[in-house]
């Protein structure tokens, strides 16, 4: 949920941590409102160096966006969409790399540089995650490729966007959990095929499908992060990997 009402020292510290080199991806309508000065609109934003909106947000529109490649967007990205548009014109010294429809005079997404660092808009209150989006299609990994473009090394990645990810760690130990889930959105699908791959440390894993109990032998760090493990799965299943570094117990 996007936090809209922010304190004055909340909003300097998200200053601060943009120009000393960080990077902050917000809606559009994050921080539009200061406690301490509630008369105020869209503070953050303009804050940031962004005009504000033209208008109120559509709360009733959910557009799709077309992604411009060749900077955040690889070639053959899909579009995305979102809900809630706010409408604003192009920004001035910023760099837009999605715009509605394909609409060079509405932007989806913009950037811009403060200070040494990034801050990313999104013109809209709402983002469709994969899981979430188009029934057929999948829409764009839009965080996903927002972290690759900001220098933030991916630990998991799955070659279907629609596969929901996590990596976890056995506490004081080197045994890793992988999971892979298919949230229930669109019941009734026929099951989606990909590959789940996860960056572990150096080394030779016994890895193991917890919930069938299928055991998938050795497999090294390097194999897992490359080929990964090939996957098929109903809306709504799950799967659990256990990866045991070999000579130790899990």
């Amino acid at each position: 949920r996007t936090v809209t009402n922010l304190h004055e020292s909340t909003l300097a510290q998200l200053q601060q941590y943009v120009e000393q080199g960080g990077v902050l991806v917000m809606r559009a309508n994050a921080g539009r409102r200061c406690i301490e000065r509630p008369a105020d609109d869209w503070v953050l934003l303009r804050r940031l160096g962004f005009a504000a909106p033209n208008g109120e947000i559509d709360k009733e529109r959910v557009l799709q966006a077309a992604p411009v490649p060749g900077g955040i967007f690889a070639a053959g990205a899909r579009p995305f969409q979102l809900r809630h548009i706010v409408r604003v014109a192009p920004p001035q010294d910023a760099h837009t790399e999605a715009y509605f429809d394909g609409d060079p005079q509405r932007p989806a997404l913009s950037w811009k540089a403060i200070g040494r660092g990034r801050v990313v808009v999104l013109w809209a209150e709402n983002l469709f995650p994969p899981t979430q989006g188009n029934a057929l299609t999948p829409d764009e990994p839009v965080l996903r490729d927002l972290a690759v473009w900001a220098g933030i090394p991916l630990q998991m990645q799955a070659t279907n966007p629609r596969f929901w990810m996590n990596l976890l760690r056995r506490k004081n130990s080197d045994t890793y959990y992988g999971l892979v889930h298919r949230p229930t959105v669109y019941p009734g699908e026929n099951a989606e095929t990909g590959t789940a791959q996860w960056v572990l440390p150096a080394g030779d894993y016994t890895v193991t499908e917890l919930i069938s109990g299928k055991t998938l032998g050795s497999m090294p760090a390097q194999e897992l992060a490359t080929q990964g493990i090939p996957l098929s799965l109903q809306t709504g299943e799950v799967a659990i990997f256990r990866f045991v570094p070999q000579g130790k117990g899990q």
